[in-house]
């Protein structure tokens, strides 16, 4: 399955942060670890959607041990493995396997299609 990730940390003070080593411009602060995922995870979502519409490419999809495997990334922001939250954020099944066609082979959004459309997609509870 195609997915990004997100770490989630709490910080002194008890809020939480979440880094994206995908999306790094990307970084939600909430009060509690499931609502800063939720956050992230949305705009993340918007971020793909958006990139997908101006025919961007995408950041590729990594798995859980590309993440953690990357200890530039966790030095740079101060990220201890032992205290941080890793999930992954799913992608609905039609977007599971992204890719960047030429806008010209975008596919077209219909009346009533949600598949293009990211504040139709679950969001995490």
């Amino acid at each position: 399955m195609d997915q990004y990730s997100v770490l989630v940390l709490t910080r002194a003070g008890g809020e939480w942060i979440s880094h994206s080593r995908d999306f790094p411009h990307i970084r939600i602060c909430g009060s509690t670890a499931e609502q800063t995922y939720a956050e992230a995870a949305h705009a993340i979502r918007m971020e793909v959607y958006r990139l997908r519409s101006a025919g961007q490419p995408l950041p590729r999809f990594r798995s859980y041990a590309d993440v953690c495997i990357d200890d530039a990334f966790a030095r740079e922001r101060g990220i201890r493995w032992c205290s941080a939250i890793a999930r992954m954020i799913p992608f609905p099944p039609h977007l599971q396997t992204i890719t960047n066609p030429a806008p010209e082979a975008a596919p077209e959004k219909t009346a009533g299609s949600q598949e293009a459309d990211p504040t139709s997609w679950p969001r995490a509870s």
